[in-house]
């Protein structure tokens, strides 16, 4: 059974980057739905979250002081804007049964993938993940103390330390595949792989310790699958979505990168979550003229 006070702190973290992204999507002047006030509310999420992390200040508590913060200038932008149109969120011709048929599939997606693989160690890319984001919800920074690299010889930095930039610059390596120095006698390194993920597996280990951090491989496959569906069931319709929901859902490739953190699935969710908000915005209307029409629908129908 849950610890009271984990449950609570993740229930208000929900609760805080859903009604964030509700009040940002209304700035979009049309009607919000559940998928949209998530995907911005990962977006203000993950935006903030990688800024406090830049700055050595990441933690839980400023996190949500700034997505509370982004929420408040939302609300206040909506407000002095006026009403919002009441129109929906996608268009009008889109099936109830679209929306449904994406949640679950995303839900299925999670429920296939978990528990996820314990990477801790010795998984390669995966184990830089989680431990950079262990070592942010610790610290409250990316960077990582070093001690040794003062200690070594001029010219066996020189040695040890190839640079991967043009003309010996820099940055330079300080382990193989994972930590990167700004300088060859920097008293900290970096993780050398794609902050956003780092970041979301930190914020994870700090809502429910190390434990919790691998837990991003089936949340973001999840969140992939539900984008995904979705601007098929809006492009296509309904039948489009079901069969996409059931080729993800059966596919290994996705249980697999679904059970370890790697950037990709995380990328494809917000990837896709763009293309939705995409053809949302360029819907087909009555006033468009034919050319426009077949315009807009190959645009879509390209992307998928």
């Amino acid at each position: 059974m849950a610890e009271p006070a984990f449950v609570l702190r993740v229930a208000g973290f929900l609760a805080l980057l859903v009604s964030a992204g509700w009040m940002a999507a209304r700035v979009e002047r049309r009607g919000v739905d559940l998928f949209a006030a998530i995907w911005w509310g990962l977006a203000i999420t993950s935006v903030a979250g990688v800024l406090l992390a830049r700055s050595g200040r990441f933690s839980l508590t400023a996190l949500g002081a700034a997505v509370a913060a982004a929420g408040v200038l939302a609300a206040a932008i909506d407000r002095v804007r006026g009403p919002a149109t009441s129109s929906p969120a996608s268009a009008g011709t889109v099936a109830p049964w679209v929306p449904r048929v994406a949640g679950l599939a995303a839900v299925a997606t999670f429920a296939w993938c978990w528990p996820p693989f314990e990477t801790f160690m010795a998984a390669a890319d995966s184990t830089m993940y989680v431990d950079a984001g262990i070592h942010l919800a610790r610290t409250g920074s990316y960077e990582v103390a070093d001690t040794v690299t003062p200690l070594v010889p001029p010219d066996a930095k020189r040695l040890l330390f190839a640079s991967v930039g043009l003309f010996d610059q820099g940055p330079y390596v300080r382990l193989p595949g994972g930590l990167l120095m700004g300088a060859r006698d920097a008293t900290s390194a970096t993780p050398a792989f794609f902050p956003l993920l780092s970041t979301w597996t930190g914020i994870l280990a700090a809502l429910g310790g190390p434990s919790l951090a691998p837990a991003i491989a089936p949340l973001g496959v999840g969140l992939a699958v539900w984008a995904v569906t979705l601007f098929a069931g809006e492009t296509f319709g309904v039948a489009a979505a079901v069969t996409t929901a059931l080729i993800f859902v059966a596919n290994f490739a996705v249980w697999w990168f679904g059970r370890f953190a790697m950037s990709e699935p995380l990328t494809i969710a917000f990837l896709w979550g763009a293309f939705v908000f995409l053809g949302r915005g360029l819907p087909v209307t009555a006033g468009d003229t034919p050319v426009i029409k077949r315009r807009k629908k190959a645009l879509l129908e390209g992307l998928f």
